[in-house]
């Protein structure tokens, strides 16, 4: 990690973000994607599909299709110590896939891989290497996931801070974020814990079990995680 804060450091100066990464398969694979005619758009053009889609609309749209985005499971406040097992949003330090990764029940590995991503912005990680790491592709069809991962890593980005640390796109379908203006009150909380949840369910349905655990455990932290099992 002090390796992996100094190259995002000197971003600004290289062009290129860090991104760690598990083992050396997947490392190999982020850098050596198949030719753009493969995926039929270049990344700018990804990017700039990201650009104008209108990310909240989308939001909005998934809930409509979707009733269980619409009335998330809830918590009153007065019952968050007797459901205390959101674990892997629980502490606000580290991060899960490199320092606390064995938090999911599997060994922290030897080594990690870490690449360096020309990009021009921070948040156009996702679209230069055609991330998609959802499961569920008969729903989101691969290439509407690469543009809602960029269009919500740049929503995100610029609204709280958000910055691609590490993707696991393989093994376990993570992506892990560094956040330096996380929300500071409830409402805001809430707010961005429906989104989160819209966006990977797994969130509650595997991890903080109420919008209310998830939107408590980002105030105030800096590290958002992301799995999709």
């Amino acid at each position: 990690m002090e390796i992996w804060h100094q190259l995002r450091n000197l971003f600004s100066k290289t062009g290129h973000w860090p991104v760690l990464i598990f083992d050396k398969r997947e490392a190999q694979d982020s850098l050596d994607l198949s030719p753009e005619d493969f995926y039929q758009k270049t990344t700018d053009e990804f990017i700039s599909l990201a650009e104008t889609l209108d990310i909240d609309l989308w939001l909005k749209t998934q809930a409509e299709k979707h009733m269980t985005y619409q009335n998330p499971p809830r918590c009153p406040p007065e019952r968050f110590k007797e459901r205390d097992n959101w674990w892997h949003h629980r502490d606000g330090v580290g991060f899960l896939n490199i320092a606390s990764y064995n938090n999911w029940g599997m060994p922290v590995p030897d080594h990690n891989f870490l690449i360096l991503v020309p990009v021009k912005e921070a948040w156009h990680v996702a679209a230069a290497l055609k991330l998609h790491v959802w499961n569920n592709g008969l729903i989101y069809p691969w290439k509407e996931e690469l543009i809602v991962h960029t269009a919500l890593f740049k929503k995100w980005h610029y609204k709280y801070g958000a910055e691609l640390v590490s993707i696991c796109p393989d093994t376990s379908n993570s992506v892990e974020f560094k956040v330096t203006k996380p929300p500071q009150d409830r409402t805001e909380a809430l707010k961005l814990a429906w989104e989160q949840f819209v966006y990977c369910d797994d969130v509650i349905n595997q991890g903080a079990n109420s919008l209310d655990h998830l939107a408590e455990s980002l105030i105030a932290t800096e590290r958002w995680v992301f799995g999709w099992d």
